[in-house]
């Protein structure tokens, strides 16, 4: 078979996929994984020179918003992270649990165990009860109650950072978003991240930008970049829980216990509120926002290689290599039901003998409960979550209360976490031709 030619812009492709007969033959000789590999690359590479101006303009703004110097090291690594997704040590982290600088820090090594700690916010709330470690709570209580003057509405007491972590590093084995989104920590209850406010490359770039030929001794009119910035509050996720008190009488038990449980909690309702959330007292989520796009499709209750086609050419070309589908599980069965049209050539076959490992287009699939079933729209997505902003006051303080459970022989476990999370870009983009692009992606309804 002659070689493949590759595309060079996302309507090239979209003709190429949608032909069936250029299709067939592609698929039959094993070469359509290839095809989107190397036109991953293409615009990858084409977009390389684009990406590093961006960057370099967002940290020339971010230094003017914090009064620094663009070449000052935080602001760079923090520029870089924000943009990357990568851990500099600046406190723009991507995906990073532990912060030596997170405010519960100074309590590492007080306890030996969450469970130890548990106990003893335990006896502190039971009447005539003594805690077991005086010094260490001593401590706990100090930081907890200098921490409730900055943020009033924290109640309970901090938990080391390094219990912390370890909770984080859990839920995000447990997650969706946060562990791919890009992660701000946050110093105070409000933090402003900037973006380049560019929704066109027709005529201008960086949101103002404009470049054009002229003569020589032409008079050059004078052009900037437009520059704003993105809003994290700390939002406060309160979850809560019954235990028996059997439990209390048994500090590796309930170590086990919350160990399991608390990662899993904050996990499903932090994912939850990255993807819908109405941003009112709760994270705002990509999924609705005035960043996301929508692809047409084409048949009720299932999906085409027009459809899925038509999502993938909608991405960012600089996010195709970053990019992951997101699907609800009642999908499943019309996309592995997918075809190359009347040719019949199945897009992919899945080994049902051994764990299945699910990609599309070359992409990771994740099936996940937290978007609408598939006759809604956006029963999948196609998404870059580096592009996500999650702000988190990496601060968890924990309480209980045994009085509304006494009858019960039970008692009430509450948690607080303070975290936000807003997508970085605020619309869609128009490129110079082609249709809007977008690093959050969905489907129309069936």
């Amino acid at each position: 078979m002659p070689k493949i030619t590759i595309p060079t812009a996302p309507s090239e492709l979209e003709d190429m996929l949608n032909d069936d007969a250029k299709m067939a033959a592609i698929q039959a000789e094993g070469q359509f994984p290839e095809l989107i590999a190397a036109y991953a690359r293409h615009v990858t590479n084409k977009d390389a020179d684009l990406s590093a101006q961006i960057k370099e303009q967002t940290q020339i703004a971010l230094a003017e918003m914090v009064g620094a110097d663009p070449k000052n090291s935080d602001v760079k690594y923090l520029n870089q992270a924000m943009l990357n997704g990568r851990d500099h040590g600046s406190g723009a982290v991507h995906n990073a649990a532990y912060n030596p600088k997170a405010y519960a820090a100074p309590l590492d090594g007080t306890y030996a165990s969450l469970g130890d700690l548990a106990l003893d916010v335990y006896r502190a709330n039971k009447t005539g009860a003594q805690v077991r470690n005086a010094d260490a709570w001593d401590k706990v209580v100090k930081l907890s109650n200098a921490y409730s003057e900055n943020d009033p509405g924290s109640g309970g007491f901090l938990i080391p950072e390094e219990m912390r972590s370890m909770i984080m590093s859990t839920a995000l084995e447990n997650s969706v978003v946060r562990s791919r989104a890009t992660v701000i920590t946050m110093q105070n209850l409000t933090t402003r991240i900037p973006f380049i406010d560019e929704t066109t490359h027709s005529g201008s770039l960086f949101g103002g930008m404009i470049f054009y030929w002229v003569g020589e001794s032409a008079t050059i009119t004078a052009t900037e970049a437009r520059f704003g910035s993105v809003r994290l509050e700390a939002n406060k996720l309160v979850g809560g829980a019954r235990i028996p008190n059997e439990l209390w009488n048994d500090a590796p038990a309930l170590q086990t216990w919350l160990q399991a449980n608390a990662p899993r909690g904050l996990a499903h309702f932090e994912d939850q509120a990255f993807v819908s959330g109405s941003g009112v007292n709760q994270p705002l989520g990509f999924r609705g926002s005035a960043a996301q796009i929508s692809a047409a499709r084409a048949g009720a209750n299932a999906f085409t290689l027009t459809d899925i086609a038509g999502m993938y050419a909608r991405m960012l070309p600089s996010s195709l290599g970053n990019a992951v589908w997101l699907v609800n599980q009642t999908a499943l069965p019309y996309l592995f039901a997918m075809d190359t049209g009347t040719a019949g050539y199945p897009l992919g076959v899945t080994n049902i003998a051994n764990s299945p490992v699910f990609t599309l287009f070359g992409r990771p699939l994740i099936v996940t409960e937290k978007l609408p079933t598939n006759s809604s729209a956006d029963g999948l997505m196609f998404v870059d979550l580096s592009y996500y902003l999650v702000g988190d006051r990496q601060a968890v303080s924990l309480d209980f209360s045994e009085h509304s459970r006494f009858m019960n022989d039970e008692t009430e476990l509450r948690l607080i976490s303070r975290v936000d999370g807003r997508p970085w870009i605020q619309s869609a983009l128009t490129p110079l031709n082609g249709d809007t692009l977008s690093p959050f992606v969905g489907v129309d309804a069936s």
